[in-house]
């Protein structure tokens, strides 16, 4: 996710913009969202004792309204002479819409990239040749044809009529005079057939990291992630409307620890073609549902940097014991059943060490 650092006026959803507050918003992908208010909401006795704070605000800044949801006050500075300043956490912040005080944070359609993914996938539109006169190796070359089609888009179901999508975008740039580029990216869609709630998506956004940070050995970070909801539009043209587009920012402890390039080909372990391409991913994304709290065991050794090898070695081992107990039939005995067993136990040991094992037993 790109960093920012935006002013703009910021007001509590219930005052419809009567209070705004100028104010700085900064996001950094790994420490996320802080909100830098010159002042404070309410009246003045309010303002110097503001409690916890404000848990949604609402914004314009960077030529965008904002929805930063889930806010905390983390400082606040009584300067004299002059005013109150307030620091707020964001743990969330999303861009393109007011969402307010008790409306619910859902949405029907998540688009995501990661920054393995596009060479993970390995597909591109672009295709190079280099024109000569003549057709040996060592003539001259005397121009160069550059042709791009995107490539086409695939979808597969996940569940209940939930789609999944490999789709790709293109951007042209540059001056035409001494330089042109074209960017083609590459993201994964997922498309529900009502609205849901945003934890929900977003750990199926999760879901879908774990497994190209599995496939690829390298800790793959979100780059970008859009939401839309059928119901949330935007006039395009008179009279005619389309789905807004609203994008995400949270911090992400994979920040950390993500590479600077992509993986090198020789560390992938599972090539995206070779793992059954993207009817593999919805079928994964469909089983790490059942299995979250395994995935997440062993997944968190890959995104938290510094952990002690003790750490590592407990996540991991809960990963296993959890995935047993979830994958494999599990039975609890009845009272007397597990009475019997104890004591067939402490009888089978010698007289003096019946009491120590009865009480660890118990």
């Amino acid at each position: 996710m790109d960093p920012f650092d935006d002013e703009g006026v910021f007001w509590l959803p219930d005052k419809d913009g009567e209070q705004q507050v100028a104010g700085r918003l900064k996001f950094d992908p790994a420490e996320g969202a802080t909100l830098d208010l010159m002042g404070g909401f309410g009246d003045l006795m309010q303002q110097l004792n503001p409690g916890r704070g404000a848990s949604r605000i609402h914004g314009v800044a960077g030529r965008r309204y904002l929805t930063l949801d889930g806010c905390f006050i983390s400082n606040n500075r009584h300067e004299m002479p002059g005013g109150i300043r307030h620091t707020y956490y964001v743990p969330t912040v999303i861009t393109g819409a007011l969402f307010d005080e008790d409306e619910s944070l859902t949405f029907d359609k998540c688009s995501v990239s990661f920054d393995q993914l596009a060479h993970w996938v390995g597909r591109t539109g672009i295709t190079i040749s280099l024109q000569s006169p003549e057709p040996e190796l060592t003539s001259r070359v005397d121009g160069a044809k550059i042709e791009y089609k995107p490539p086409a888009d695939e979808t597969a179901q996940i569940d209940n009529d939930e789609e999944l999508r490999l789709a790709y975008t293109w951007t042209i740039g540059g001056d035409n005079v001494t330089r042109s580029h074209l960017n083609q990216g590459t993201n994964l869609e997922l498309k529900y057939p009502d609205a849901r709630p945003l934890d929900d998506i977003l750990n199926d956004v999760k879901y879908l990291q774990d497994l190209i940070t599995l496939a690829t050995t390298a800790p793959t970070a979100p780059l970008e992630i859009t939401l839309w909801r059928t119901d949330i539009t935007h006039e395009y043209r008179p009279g005619q409307h389309r789905p807004q587009a609203m994008k995400y920012y949270a911090g992400q402890i994979s920040e950390r620890v993500r590479l600077d390039k992509p993986q090198s080909a020789g560390r992938i372990l599972f090539q995206f073609a070779d793992i059954g391409g993207l009817p593999t991913i919805a079928r994964w994304v469909k089983v790490a549902r059942e299995y979250q709290a395994v995935v997440g065991a062993l997944l968190s050794i890959r995104y938290a940097s510094g952990l002690y090898a003790e750490n590592r070695f407990n996540n991991v081992i809960s990963a296993a014991e959890s995935f047993h107990r979830l994958r494999f039939s599990n039975e609890v005995r009845s009272k007397a059943e597990f009475r019997k067993l104890r004591r067939e136990l402490v009888a089978a040991v010698s007289k003096e060490h019946h009491g120590w094992l009865r009480d660890q037993i118990r």
